[in-house]
């Protein structure tokens, strides 16, 4: 089975230090790595640009700039690998901003070891992975909630709608999301009784299905809903996180209903076609 190898960038302006490393690495019980070394801010940046390594080991002192203008700048050209910041010994202020600022992991110089060193770099691959995995996850499920011809929303318990797709958007009268954000969720009903009624019923189930109900439109068209409603809490019975649901606009089909209706009541009787 082919051994994937680990291709780690070293910016340290100190050979020694690279020697170092190299030597740390080749004592690795538990992966192949494969070490690349440049001195300068310049050199670093262009490595930036090659996305070649999977990780990057930054000294914190590089001439007259430091190891955390060079984190700024990966992030600025979109770099997603890890990047673990080499330190001073003792500087603990140091250590925290590079922690802040993005860094992966600090590991502090003259005490590293082989183990230390391997670790660090493994721990930092595999949180990063998670990070992506979960990026692209929701990267995912954005995608699908704006597409879903549906309408959905997530409404903080104050009334405050935190989210909707553009097919809400589009039953509600197209609003733009900054006005529908402003606006009270509670004021669309056009019988607040049945906010009220929806309310009781989700504390009480925790979810509703098929209720149905009168919407008034941003352009004061009344229509006619139903909704799927989910409650969420922090804990079993903590405290309500939000609520979020579908809503389908139905007023064609209770309009067709309505009209199915005043047939089957109009329409004569058999006996009376028959009189006739």
């Amino acid at each position: 089975m082919e051994v994937y190898t680990v291709k780690i960038l070293l910016v340290d302006d100190d050979q020694g230090d690279f020697e170092m490393t190299r030597a740390m690495l080749s004592q690795a019980e538990h992966g192949s790595f494969s070490l690349e070394w440049v001195s300068t801010f310049e050199e670093a940046i262009d490595a930036f640009r090659s996305r070649d390594h999977d990780v990057y080991l930054v000294d914190y002192f590089l001439e007259d700039r430091t190891g955390l203008d060079l984190l700024a700048e990966a992030q600025r050209q979109g770099v997603r690998e890890p990047v673990i910041m080499l330190t001073g010994r003792g500087n603990r202020r140091v250590d925290v901003e590079a922690m802040t600022a993005g860094a992966a992991d600090y590991l502090v110089k003259g005490e590293i070891d082989p183990e230390r060193l391997e670790r660090s770099i493994r721990y930092a691959l595999d949180r990063s992975r998670s990070a992506r995995a979960l990026q692209e996850s929701e990267e995912r499920h954005r995608s699908m909630f704006h597409h879903l011809p549906l309408g959905l929303y997530r409404i903080h318990p104050d009334g405050t709608v935190i989210d909707a797709n553009s097919a809400l958007l589009q039953i509600l009268g197209n609003p733009d999301a900054e006005t529908l954000q402003r606006q009270f969720a509670g004021s669309l009903f056009v019988h607040p009784e049945d906010r009220g009624r929806l309310w009781n019923l989700l504390e009480r189930e925790g979810v509703v299905r098929g209720f149905e109900s009168s919407i008034r439109c941003t352009d004061g068209a009344t229509i006619r809903v139903r909704s799927t409603v989910r409650l969420h809490r922090g804990t079993q019975q903590g405290a309500i996180l939000y609520v979020e649901g579908t809503l389908e606009d139905i007023t064609a089909e209770k309009k067709a209903e309505e009209l199915w209706g005043c047939l089957l009541y109009t329409s004569p009787s058999p006996r009376d076609r028959t009189r006739s």
